[in-house]
């Protein structure tokens, strides 16, 4: 991260060698969205405007992983910041744009406060978005339903039963999610705290991260089980 970094300070050099064309790399940083008065979005970078020049920023997080990096070309300053933990913004955003902000001398801003009160909101909407009906309606049961699936993205994923409970394992990397009947044919999907994953599924929490529901072919077979994730993205599964 810290060559990847060095190049874009460097106007696309890598230890004297061209790799990138300064002009072709300056586009990338040109903004093409507004998000508001002071910030726009280029292309995969925030433009964002300050008291003592703009930074270019960009973060994202994964389950149990989160992750910043941020600029100030004109004085060459380069922010890194990689987490084992995730959230909405914490702790990655708000210790990276603070950093960033002492090295140009901005106002202090409380960050942790901001990003405090977004996690908050946050898991209030997780909650709300998992809660289970009032009044569900009965879950068919998952054991005739096991079997072998696959998906382009994550791989192969096999269905299995372990006494009474359902578990969707994914075979690159043995990660497992238990389905817990939600609501007749959709269920909740929860990764399960097992060996390497014990870590990742203790910082996400006890909510469920997706939600799991079988589809039916034109021959009124379940051929397919699609992952819905708590952002809306969907993956199918198709049976083999």
């Amino acid at each position: 991260m810290a060559k990847w970094v060095s190049l874009q300070l460097a106007k696309g050099a890598l230890d004297g060698r061209p790799i990138v064309s300064p002009e072709n790399l300056a586009y990338t940083r040109t903004p093409k969205v507004a998000i508001s008065d002071k910030a726009s979005y280029a292309l995969g970078w925030v433009v964002q405007q300050t008291p003592n020049g703009d930074i270019v920023w960009h973060s994202g997080i994964t389950f149990g992983f989160g992750a910043i990096v941020a600029l100030q070309l004109d004085r060459s300053l380069g922010v890194i910041v990689l987490s084992n933990q995730s959230g909405f913004g914490m702790p990655g955003d708000a210790l990276g744009l603070w950093t960033l902000d002492r090295l140009l001398g901005n106002p202090m801003v409380d960050y942790e406060a901001i990003t405090l009160a977004g996690a908050k909101a946050t898991y209030a909407d997780g909650v709300k978005q998992f809660a289970r009906p009032a009044d569900p309606q009965p879950s068919p049961p998952l054991a005739p339903l096991a079997g072998n699936f696959a998906n382009p993205a994550f791989g192969k994923a096999a269905l299995r039963m372990d006494g009474g409970t359902a578990t969707l394992e994914f075979a690159a990397t043995g990660a497992e999610l238990r389905l817990d009947a939600w609501n007749g044919a959709v269920y909740t999907a929860t990764l399960a705290p097992e060996e390497k994953f014990a870590a990742m599924a203790a910082n996400i929490g006890p909510l469920p991260i997706a939600f799991a529901q079988f589809q039916n072919d034109k021959d009124g077979k379940p051929t397919t089980l699609r992952l819905t994730f708590s952002d809306g993205q969907a993956y199918d599964f198709k049976r083999e």
